[in-house]
């Protein structure tokens, strides 16, 4: 094979390696107002593992999706824990 045969099959099998593709969107982080995590902190109170209706109904109140919320209640208790233990 000839060197420029080499070079045809290299660029034909990777379109996107001239920097053509389009970039993915970086996705933001959804910061909490006081009010709603106010709420939120209240709803952990009141059940550590919220249904989903429970979810939808506090997304609905304070302006989140259910999956928002649902997120928070991943995270929220797991970084509460780690300050505790530092102060």
């Amino acid at each position: 094979m000839a060197d420029t045969e080499i070079d045809q099959k290299k660029t034909t099998q990777n379109p996107g390696a001239t920097g053509a593709a389009p970039q993915k969107k970086k996705r933001t982080r959804t910061l909490t107002t006081p009010h709603q995590a106010a709420v939120l902190h209240a709803l952990l109170a009141q059940s550590r593992f919220p249904t989903t209706a429970m979810r939808e109904e506090v997304g609905r109140a304070i302006g989140l999706s259910a999956r928002k919320v649902q997120i928070w209640f991943q995270v929220c208790p797991n970084i509460m824990s780690v300050y505790k233990h530092d102060h």
